[in-house]
């Protein structure tokens, strides 16, 4: 409507009597309050784990294998917060990553579709430390 005026074929579907009732109306998309850019994928990830038949990843909720009770304020444009990362980066690299997948708390059961490897992955060289 701000572009292109009201009289668009979906400016006149929004104004014709009984548009409030015409439920499509609310998965238009309205145009946004500033100069953002949104974009849609349609682009959709299926895991072979599930079967033949499953439903796109986002039909799922899947927990984390570990959760860490740490919040690190950090920004991409300046790196000097990016220090505060590292603690958390070893605490990770640290885990028994063999044990934490097959272990279940709370009724459920973390364990994964494949069994989870045995040896360490070491990368040759590492970009960020």
């Amino acid at each position: 409507d701000i572009m292109y005026g009201p009289d668009t074929p979906i400016g006149r579907k929004l104004r014709t009597p009984g548009a409030v009732r015409d439920h499509y109306v609310k998965t238009l998309l309205l145009p946004l309050p500033t100069k953002a850019i949104t974009r849609f994928n349609f682009n959709m990830m299926f895991l072979r784990e599930l079967g033949p038949d499953s439903l796109p990843r986002e039909w799922y909720n899947m927990p984390a294998h570990r959760h860490y009770q740490a919040w690190i304020v950090t920004s991409d444009h300046d790196s000097r917060l990016w220090p505060n990362l590292y603690p958390v980066y070893a605490k990770v690299a640290s885990e028994n990553w063999t044990e934490v997948r097959n272990f279940s708390s709370f009724g459920v059961k973390y364990g994964c579709a494949n069994d989870p490897p045995t040896e360490p992955y070491h990368k040759p060289w590492d970009w960020g430390v």
